[in-house]
This record gives structure tokens, sequence and C-alpha cells, in this order.
């Protein structure tokens, strides 16, 4: 959940759909978090994004 929790470090996330010139179609987009460190909070093949105006994060 520290993906996008802005308490984790108040760093904004970004949807990648392609990377180093290529498009990310076979594999999905990625979550990415500019400047983490080895990809700490990297994860691909993302499939479904939840957006609510609702306060609260998680159901």
């Amino acid at each position: 959940m520290g993906e996008i929790d802005p308490e984790f470090g108040n760093t904004a996330a970004l949807l990648a759909v392609n990377m180093d010139c290529r498009d990310l179609d076979d594999e999905g987009p990625h979550l990415v978090v500019p400047g983490d460190r080895c990809g700490g909070r990297h994860i691909s093949r993302i499939a479904e994004i939840k957006v609510s105006a609702d306060d609260r994060l998680w159901d």
C-alpha cells in the first residue's frame, strides 16, 4: 500500500506505459516512483486502477 500512500514518502507515483522508448503493451503498465533506489516501489503488470473522490484510501 505504500506505493501510493502520501504518508509513506509524499512522492508522486507514475503509471508508465513505455520504457526505454518501447511500449509496454505485452507486459502491461508499471507503477513507478521516481527517485526510489533499485525500484523499491516498482510494480509491473498493473491490471486495474480504482480512482475515487472518497477521502479513504482503502476499502
